[in-house]
């Protein structure tokens, strides 16, 4: 298995880029980078791809450079498009990783609605945080938020 860190956009898309040598830009080069987006890179080292051709060391050292760096250049490149580093993933593959991301968001999600109403143990502000984080999370709806902090306001 390898290692992913996954990405996500405030949109909820997200990304996997495999952690270290990775053998698609090896293989595909300038045309991986386009396929990620990194066009302006992608451009330029099919441009020295092709300059290069003729001394085969050349495109060696490049392709070697891509299978070593590709992934972290997309990984800031995914940064400047506001994607946030939310955690490494062991998986098989990168969809394998997003996939299992997935899975383990919705099961914080659902442990989280389940102690929702297990509001009782604690201070005040620290009910009012966890039904806080509730609402923003989108699992507590505006009147349910409403009705718990009224509750959590009274018992302090």
């Amino acid at each position: 298995m390898t290692k992913y860190k996954v990405y996500e956009s405030e949109t909820g898309e997200i990304q996997a880029l495999q952690i270290g040598w990775s053998w698609m830009p090896f293989f595909f080069g300038s045309l991986w980078m386009l396929y990620k987006g990194l066009w302006i890179r992608g451009v330029f080292l099919l441009f020295l791809s092709a300059l290069l051709a003729p001394t085969l060391i050349g495109l060696v050292i490049v392709h070697i450079l891509l299978g070593a760096k590709g992934p972290f250049w997309v990984g800031s490149w995914l940064e400047k498009r506001d994607f946030v580093f939310k955690e490494v993933m062991e998986a098989n593959n990168s969809y394998e990783a997003v996939t299992l991301f997935q899975s383990e968001q919705k099961k914080g999600k659902v442990e989280e609605s389940k102690s929702k109403n297990n509001l009782t143990d604690g201070d005040g502000v620290e009910r009012l945080k966890v039904l806080k984080r509730l609402y923003d999370a989108e699992i507590l709806t505006e009147s349910e938020f409403d009705q718990k902090k009224k509750e959590a306001l009274e018992n302090t």
